[in-house]
């Protein structure tokens, strides 16, 4: 039997967005945050989800490059929510979209696109959780 110790840096199922169902919802229900090379999807996970840590999902699509250039990106992102992702609240999912690349991107510019992008962010989960508390659930309304 060989068990492993869990790699240090990975990027584990329970901090990804997995199926298609919630990326759809994500994406039809969220907050949408804009950088040059960055489109954030925000939305909140209901209170009672098991899980309890910010959720990555990518969106790469071919208009960005070819194969290598996508998994770049996506290698990127992953390295970049790693740092910048945990300062978010832990019922927080975020879908990126990269967007086609004008220069070559390197992990600091991608950092800093986030860092500048991180209050607009914040200030948007935040008015999502006010309009979460504002809706009465459907049993309670009269």
């Amino acid at each position: 039997m060989n068990i492993r110790a869990p790699a240090l840096g990975r990027f584990g199922p329970d901090h990804r967005i997995r199926k298609r169902a919630e990326y759809r919802c994500i994406l039809a229900i969220g907050a949408r945050v804009t950088t040059p090379h960055f489109v954030f999807v925000l939305a909140l996970r209901p209170p009672d989800a098991a899980c309890h840590v910010a959720r990555l999902g990518l969106v790469v699509t071919k208009k960005v490059g070819c194969a290598v250039v996508r998994n770049r990106y996506k290698r990127l992102a992953r390295e970049a929510f790693r740092s910048w992702g945990q300062g978010l609240p832990g019922d927080a999912e975020v879908v990126v979209i990269a967007r086609p690349p004008r220069a070559e991107l390197s992990l600091t510019d991608v950092l800093g696109e986030w860092d500048k992008a991180r209050a607009r962010v914040q200030t948007s989960l935040e008015k999502l959780r006010q309009r979460a508390r504002s809706q009465v659930p459907l049993a309670k309304r009269p």
